[in-house]
């Protein structure tokens, strides 16, 4: 099983990426993304390149997908109500939350990077947990299904991270994470 090109494409162009997961708790919302270790394209202007025609107008694009240094895989889960239309730039309040959670893996290869993304991406029950079962770019959003093997969805709903409503999704919260500062954020995570 691989990582379909589309997500790869994403991911090397320098782009997190991100799925909504299931959660029994309707309160709750929970998410993975996948963020791919690359120079910061601020301080690094010379390795991006902009594309006018791209899917992404104006997003600046890695020059070569060698500059990824690995990727982290941040696991998010946060109540319903942080919505970024509602809370959007208060994301330290979305992690002052004693009910937010985070798990973040720093893994280096895309090997490595499948076989984490599997752990959350394959449901056992697509029938009553899937919402959506296929990959979306503005270009092509309705006609790109994500391969089915027997009666798993592999990989369910990945798209690039700016499309998601969640304060935490996208936003910039490494350098929080980064310092801890919340410490209930790193307990044990409910996923029953």
């Amino acid at each position: 099983m691989t990582i379909p090109s589309k997500i790869l494409d994403f991911l090397h162009r320098g782009w997190e990426v991100a799925a909504e997961l299931p959660v029994k708790d309707p309160e709750q919302r929970a998410y993975i993304m996948v963020i791919p270790q690359v120079p910061n394209w601020h301080k690094n202007p010379e390795l991006w390149v902009k594309k006018s025609q791209d899917v992404q107008a104006g997003k600046p694009i890695l020059s070569t997908s060698d500059l990824i240094q690995g990727y982290e895989v941040r696991y998010l889960q946060h109540q319903a109500k942080y919505t970024d239309t509602a809370w959007g730039w208060d994301y330290d309040l979305v992690l002052e939350d004693p009910s937010t959670r985070v798990r973040r893996v720093f893994i280096q290869t895309e090997e490595e990077l499948e076989s984490e993304l599997i752990e959350y991406l394959v449901l056992e029950d697509p029938s009553t947990r899937v919402r959506r079962v296929f990959i979306q770019t503005e270009e092509e959003l309705e006609s790109e299904l994500i391969e089915w093997l027997g009666d798993l969805a592999m990989f369910a709903m990945i798209e690039v991270s700016e499309h998601f409503d969640s304060s935490l999704v996208g936003s910039p919260i490494t350098s929080m994470l980064d310092n801890q500062e919340y410490p209930h954020l790193w307990e044990a995570i409910d996923t029953t």
